[in-house]
């Protein structure tokens, strides 16, 4: 029997990433041997995007967080993640360092022939504003010992990354601001730069707000009712911002048809 005779699947639990939110990495490891097996070790050979979590700090900070009533009431899943993240990119390693009678290499866990073990860490992709989503790949290992020699197989990890809606939020903002900006720029030239009128700040307020309930309204479409334009990060937010701000608020309507019924 070949000495790859294992199965190895990766899974998030979940459709895709949002990055800034932790996620858990569920590897499930089927043995197709003959016999038992024992696990050494299984390694990730994380991206630079992507960051790790260590388990027991991030216990032992919000142990501490919820230790006090007044952080408590502040104390959330990315606050304590913070404080427990590892440096971007740094391989995570799930083993045991400690060598058996023989001078082997430890094992983690060993699995009978025909049955399955799993092993789960938690990640982060800390960076999202300017984020683009996109397709997040990156290899790993599972060192295993069979019939008292050492054996390695590799597998792939694949994660659907996505920015989070705020970041398409933010972006909306900007975009109108600086949108509503240039509209101003271009009608009364230099005489702009002399001050900020009431209407100006009324105009890119409400610029503002509808920009963003484009974005919203884009990233929930249905069959019924398609936008035309699909808002997948900052910059696309961005841009449905700057065009509502500078070509005008009737814009909107393109963005969100809404069905007038005559009275």
């Amino acid at each position: 029997m070949s000495f790859a005779a294992i199965k190895v699947n990766v899974s998030i639990g979940q459709p895709f990433v949002i990055a800034g939110n932790v996620f858990a990495v569920d590897t499930h490891i089927e043995n197709l041997h003959s016999d038992e097996i024992e696990v050494v070790s299984l390694i990730y050979h994380i991206p630079y995007q992507m960051c790790w979590i260590y388990e027991q700090q991030y216990a032992e900070e919000y142990k501490r967080r919820k230790g006090s009533w007044f952080r408590s009431k502040f104390t959330t899943v990315s606050s304590c993640w913070k404080a427990a993240v590892s440096l971007p990119g740094m391989e995570m390693m799930y083993g045991n360092s400690n060598l058996a009678a023989d001078g082997s290499q430890g094992t983690v866990m060993k699995i009978l022939s025909g049955e399955a073990g799993s092993y789960s860490f938690k990640g982060v992709v800390p960076r999202w504003l300017f984020l683009t989503g996109g397709q997040l790949s990156f290899p790993g290992k599972i060192v295993y010992r069979f019939e008292g020699k050492e054996h390695s197989s590799i597998f792939k990890v694949e994660l659907t990354l996505r920015p989070p809606l705020l970041a398409n939020t933010i972006g909306a903002v900007v975009g109108s601001i600086i949108g509503c900006g240039a509209k101003r720029l271009k009608e009364d030239g230099g005489t702009f730069l002399q001050g900020l009128s009431l209407q100006f700040v009324a105009t890119t307020a409400l610029a503002s707000i509808l920009s963003t309930i484009a974005v919203i309204y884009s990233s929930r479409r249905t069959g019924d009712s398609q936008p035309i334009l699909t808002v997948e990060d900052f910059w696309g937010g961005f841009l449905v911002g700057f065009t509502i701000g500078y070509v005008g608020n009737q814009t909107f309507q393109k963005f969100l048809p809404i069905n007038e019924k005559s009275s």
